[in-house]
């Protein structure tokens, strides 16, 4: 099972300078709870595993596994062709399932934006990081199916923005501990996205621009 894990381990091992910082692996046709097990006996503590796991009647079972584990969740939100992007609800329903069980997971591919929108190129709908941002946060509040996907389906820019400045303290130190991360193709879009909503602030000088992009996640 998963020869290239093996593959990629065995030659990781040939050169003792090199530290395996993180690892993602899709679920396909494995076994979770053997793909989890092999996992915490190949990699050490350090090391960020993430499995993706698909949008379909495995997707609970497949979370259940990584409960009390080190390891993490991974979604696909987009890709090169339609089928590549979850519905709202099939969304809605990982992050409720991750939420609820407090396992911590990414969402990487068609996040190009802060807000859900329609590429007016292909046509396909994508969701924005935001709308999955404030989501989770109410699926960390125990909110339903339906509340949690009509977030991911809002578009009005302003109203995701508000929804995104209302959360405390707490209730942002307990969404980064769920939502850690989003891939995006780009770093600028994301960020010019954050900042014509006003969620961060211009910088005044080159120097503190660099400051203020090292220091802002816009997951």
């Amino acid at each position: 099972m998963n020869p290239a894990l093996d593959t990629a381990l065995h030659e990781l091992n040939r050169y003792s300078t090199i530290h395996l910082a993180g690892l993602e692996i899709p679920l396909a046709d494995s076994d979770p709870r053997a793909l989890v097990a092999k996992l915490d006996r190949r990699l050490t503590p350090e090391t960020a595993a993430y499995v993706e796991i698909p949008s379909d009647a495995r997707a609970v079972a497949a979370a259940d596994t990584l409960i009390g584990s080190s390891h993490r969740a991974k979604f696909r939100t987009g890709g090169t062709v339609a089928s590549a992007f979850p519905t709202e609800n099939e969304l809605a329903a990982a992050i409720l399932t991750c939420a609820g069980r407090g396992i911590p997971f990414k969402c990487t591919a068609g996040l190009h934006h802060a807000i859900r929108h329609t590429d007016q190129r292909t046509g396909f709908e994508h969701h924005g990081f935001l709308n999955v941002l404030i989501a989770t946060a109410a699926a960390l509040d125990a909110a339903p199916l339906t509340t949690v996907a009509g977030l991911l389906t809002e578009r009005n820019a302003e109203t995701v923005a508000k929804e995104a400045r209302g959360l405390t303290d707490d209730g942002v130190t307990a969404l980064r501990h769920v939502f850690t991360s989003i891939g995006s193709c780009s770093v600028s879009d994301p960020l010019d996205d954050l900042l014509s909503l006003g969620l961060l602030a211009h910088p005044t000088s080159k120097k503190e621009n660099r400051d203020d992009l090292v220091a802002a996640d816009p997951a």
